[in-house]
């Protein structure tokens, strides 16, 4: 993204990840950046992920992908998630927090998820369509979610 804005690595890097974590990462998916700044990063990652799909397999996440590629017959979109109850125990023992800390940060994450999904899409931000699988993190191990996407990757002729 930096090179093919001609920007320092340094300043899309530092922008985008907002200092602070994975976490931190997660409230400003495009860093705080302009709006004007924050699209044309849009504009850059939607190109990166549209040359990279058309030339090889690849895992992308998040990033409006399943938007992007919504017309490659070769995509698989796949949508993961978790009750909260269960989201609040998974970022508490990653981070940490307490439940409470854990919940606002869920919140505020959500929030940011919501307007950038809409915001580039059109589409209602936690709807399921447009997926060909969606699934529920707190039901299944790690192991058969690999299972079950490897299996679906399998579909593609």
């Amino acid at each position: 993204t930096a090179r093919q804005m001609n920007l320092p690595l340094s300043v899309v890097s530092t922008n985008e990840e907002s200092q602070g974590g994975i976490y931190a990462k997660m409230k400003s998916p495009l860093g705080k950046f302009s709006s004007e700044k924050q699209n044309e990063i849009f504009r850059v990652q939607s190109e990166i992920i549209r040359k990279l799909a058309a030339k090889e397999s690849c895992v992308i996440v998040g990033r409006c992908a399943d938007y992007l590629l919504r017309i490659k017959p070769d995509c698989r979109c796949v949508f993961i998630t978790a009750p909260l109850e269960k989201r609040i125990r998974t970022i508490s023992a990653r981070t940490g927090l307490d439940a409470k800390a854990a919940k606002q940060l869920i919140k505020k994450v959500d929030k940011q998820r919501k307007y950038y999904y809409e915001n580039y899409t059109d589409r209602k931000w936690g709807k399921h369509h447009g997926y060909d699988l969606c699934l529920d993190s707190s039901r299944l191990t790690k192991e058969q979610i690999l299972k079950i996407l490897t299996t679906l990757y399998e579909t593609i002729e």
